[in-house]
């Protein structure tokens, strides 16, 4: 157990993160010739076995399978749970009878459990107060794995030498991932194993993004290596380049505020070592997605001029349109139910209700495409409140720490915060706020408490 808890982040993670991405291809494989909802149990009971001995272990194929999702879902009736959930219980588990043992290393920080505690009670007031108990009860389950994500996380991720292995896997699953749709298809293809959309892949780029951009402007060395540091420069550009392909303009205005958060906090001369740097990546994206580029800005233009001075929903395109009319009819049934809210999977029941007569495709068509715009109709006021406080705790935090006091801990928690803020940004258009995203949150939040921490070590021999 200690072996594994004290891993050492070196290249040594590559091959490590190399076994596990081979063994779930090898087992995506085997659901070509076994029932493929066979293989998502079995392999989710052995490491529900593992991750209560092993629990950083625990983490490491959580985020896998997070970031490569190929295995398919159980159905339980009207139910269903994926490949991540029983590592997630496993986790949970481990880490609450490891806090029964009495000088364990392992507990959650009084403000942590606050967090916790008042996301929970979102999620049980809206639920108790649901317009119809039964379809909400069939989230509850999700619930529970979102809050168990939270503790699990939080309470295993506890040393900064995790941490920094957690930042290194990342980097490495992001760069993986920002191949694995186009130039590793033909592997794909030939495996048969699935691929996200293009939303939702350019969605799971942001934390890698952050970090890439933490690591190669901040350059902690005691952290990362040359090496580290040139892969993760290597990994922003290849997010950014494929993010750009993709088109999702949902991204770009994320990574734009991520670069306006970090300049809140990174010294101009800092900046001007690597303005020669932006200028020429965005030449050659002007050069070769300059078309695309100016597409997309005139079709958001279009949308904003809408939205802003009014006008018909007939002049947006069709995708604006869906996000625009289900906005509209999100904010009636707000104002019916604003504090509670009308219950988790209330949603797209209701809608049809709400879209004030409009009988096209795209009033009818089910959906948010608005993470945020669902929490406020299902949980009402206080499950955003919640919501927002457990996700943006993190940057508030780090960004006042890093102000303060700029060392490497703090420095990789700002990171971790900034990929979270790039999640948030990115649920205004998107429908995704599901295991991946609270696992980020997890994450960031376990790192805020190391910094916290190690600045209270470091103003202890100051206050003696």
């Amino acid at each position: 157990m200690r072996r594994i808890a004290r891993i050492q982040p070196s290249m040594k993670t590559i091959g490590l993160i190399s076994l596990f991405l081979l063994g779930e291809v090898l087992v995506g494989m085997a659901t070509v010739y076994l029932p493929a909802y066979w293989i998502t149990v079995l392999l989710g009971l052995v490491v529900f076995l593992l991750v209560t001995s092993y629990p950083m272990l625990g983490v490491s194929l959580m985020l896998v399978s997070l970031y490569f999702p190929i295995l398919p879902t159980v159905p339980l009736g009207s139910l269903e749970f994926s490949a991540s959930t029983l590592p997630v219980v496993g986790l949970a588990l481990g880490a609450f009878l490891r806090l029964r043992i009495r000088g364990a290393n392992i507990y959650l920080a009084n403000w942590q459990k606050v967090l916790v505690i008042l996301l929970a009670l979102a999620f049980l007031l809206s639920s108790l107060f649901s317009s119809d108990f039964l379809a909400t009860a069939r989230m509850l389950p999700n619930m529970a794995i979102y809050l168990l994500i939270l503790f699990g996380v939080m309470a295993e991720v506890n040393t900064t030498n995790k941490l920094q292995y957690v930042a290194k896997l990342i980097v490495i699953l992001a760069f993986i991932l920002s191949i694995w749709r186009v130039e590793l298809r033909f592997l794909r293809v030939l495996v048969g194993l699935p691929s996200l959309g293009v939303n939702g892949a350019a969605f799971t780029f942001h934390p890698g993004v952050a970090l890439s951009l933490v690591v190669v402007l901040f350059s902690p060395r005691e952290m990362f290596s040359r090496r580290w540091r040139w892969f993760a420069g290597m990994t922003l550009l290849s997010l950014v380049i494929h993010g750009v392909q993709y088109e999702t303009r949902a991204a770009w205005l994320a990574w734009v505020i991520i670069l306006l958060a970090l300049l809140s906090i990174v010294h101009w001369e800092r900046w001007l070592r690597f303005l020669p740097i932006v200028f020429i990546l965005a030449a050659i994206a002007a050069l070769i997605y300059g078309s695309r580029i100016e597409f997309n800005y005139r079709e958001t233009a279009t949308t904003m001029q809408v939205v802003l001075n009014g006008g018909s929903y007939a002049t947006v395109s069709s995708d604006d349109r869906l996000r625009l009319l289900a906005r509209d009819a999100g904010l009636r049934m707000f104002q019916a139910r604003p504090i509670f809210g009308w219950g988790a999977n209330r949603f797209d029941f209701l809608k049809p209700s709400f879209v004030g007569g409009d009988v096209s495709k795209e009033a009818v068509y089910p959906g948010t495409f608005n993470s945020w715009l669902l929490m406020l109709v299902e949980m009402g006021g206080i499950g955003v409140l919640a919501g927002l406080a457990v996700s943006l705790t993190p940057l508030v935090g780090s960004w006042f720490l890093l102000r303060r006091k700029r060392t490497e801990i703090n420095t990789l928690a700002f990171g971790f915060a900034l990929g979270v803020l790039g999640l948030v940004i990115h649920l205004l258009f998107i429908d995704l706020m599901f295991s991946f995203y609270w696992m980020h949150v997890a994450i960031a939040l376990a790192a805020l408490r190391l910094a916290f921490e190690n600045q209270n070590k470091s103003a202890a021999p100051e206050a003696a």
